[in-house]
């Protein structure tokens, strides 16, 4: 309890500072006193409009504010996940039924995609399968990526497709082509990159997409990337596309 003047409340005290309950942290808004038997330290719970992270797509912007998605920008297909297709909201617009547990989230060309409860749902433009959700029709509002429903800890989406990571152990990827499944072939619905995520290797820690059907990953500290190698996006001295295997970067741990 925090005391003054005869008047007593609850409070934290972190530091060597006592603050009352619901106080913001003064250098993390998305942190604040949450009162307890003994309370040493900020409690992850905003104290206000907290933006947690944002994501910058080719004309649409998402953000992750206190747990809920919104979006803002071009709209003409269903980009902002709002269940319509006007043209722009200059403003930031609520993502359908993703008011809260969103933990991760990604803007591509026309679509984006979020984490949501461990599971990734996306939203917009389809027609390579770059909604994952099996199906080639656009959707306005945010669609189950068939079979990730669970335990995913990061997505990226770029035109024509889109990657998540499991955890550490497996990157999964959709649309296509250039997936990184041993194959050329465009999918529309997730498949496991190949050669990275085995059993018993080394972690993934992130993957990334970008707009030339080119993906990368960290593993194990060092960079891998697949797709197409025009203009060596890829970094393995070469210009040619890796439809087969992961390439090795030069960024490898040393």
């Amino acid at each position: 309890m925090i005391c003054d003047i005869g008047v007593c409340k609850t409070g934290c005290l972190i530091g060597s500072s006592y603050y009352e309950t619901g106080t913001a942290d003064p250098a993390n808004p998305c942190l604040s006193c949450q009162s307890s038997m003994s309370t040493t330290s900020w409690s992850n719970v905003p104290s206000a409009r907290c933006v947690q992270a944002i994501a910058a797509g080719g004309l649409h912007t998402c953000a992750i504010v206190n747990g809920a998605a919104l979006c803002w920008g071009a709209n003409p297909n269903g980009e902002l996940g709002a269940n319509s297709t006007d043209a722009r909201s200059v403003s930031p617009v609520q993502v359908r039924g993703l008011t809260q547990n969103v933990t991760a989230i990604s803007a591509g060309d026309y679509q984006s995609c979020a984490v949501v409860n461990g599971g990734a749902q996306c939203w917009g433009y389809n027609p390579s399968g770059e909604l994952g959700n099996n199906s080639t029709v656009s959707s306005i509002v945010p669609v189950q990526v068939q079979n990730l429903t669970s335990g995913i800890t990061s997505v990226s989406v770029r035109y024509g497709g889109g990657c998540a990571l499991l955890g550490q152990l497996f990157a999964m990827c959709w649309g296509g082509p250039y997936l990184g499944d041993n194959t050329s072939n465009s999918s529309v619905i997730p498949v496991r990159v190949q050669g990275i995520g085995v059993i018993g290797s080394p972690p993934i820690t992130s993957v990334v997409t970008g707009d030339t059907q080119t993906s990368c990953a960290i593993v194990n500290g060092g960079a891998q990337c697949w797709g197409i190698g025009s203009r060596g996006v890829l970094g393995n001295g070469s210009t040619a596309n890796s439809c087969y295997q992961v390439k090795f970067m030069a960024l490898a741990p040393v």
